[in-house]
């Protein structure tokens, strides 16, 4: 964030990564690691963020959703991503999980790369 505080413009920063350093006094950062909250993706805060401006924001659930998978955090659901899928009005259902799930497709079906 250093190269953040040279800047003369007011910065705001909507992240989900744990936080190194001294925030620089130009920016105003939301995160969930500033109040020990539970997990939540870049997505889901950009999400909530957009809802509390415009409440017709609402219909961006979804890619807060994708977000949350993509951070796999759909292994262990929090109150505030259970939120966030009801809001997106969308039915979970068991599915094959692949591991791990960076992996390409056609390699994490590959039976051999299992055994390694």
């Amino acid at each position: 964030m250093k190269h953040l505080a040279k800047m003369k413009n007011k910065i705001l920063v909507l992240d989900h990564h744990e936080i190194s350093g001294d925030v620089p006094e130009n920016v105003l950062l939301v995160n969930q690691h500033l109040n020990d909250d539970e997990d939540i993706s870049a997505a889901g805060i950009v999400y909530l963020f957009a809802k509390a401006i415009a409440g017709s924001n609402k219909e961006l659930a979804n890619l807060a959703v994708i977000g949350m998978v993509g951070d796999m955090l759909e292994r262990e659901i929090s109150k505030l991503n259970n939120h966030i899928i009801n809001e997106a009005e969308i039915v979970i259902k068991k599915g094959l999980l692949l591991y791990p799930a960076t992996r390409p497709l056609n390699k994490a079906l590959c039976p051999g790369l299992l055994q390694q």
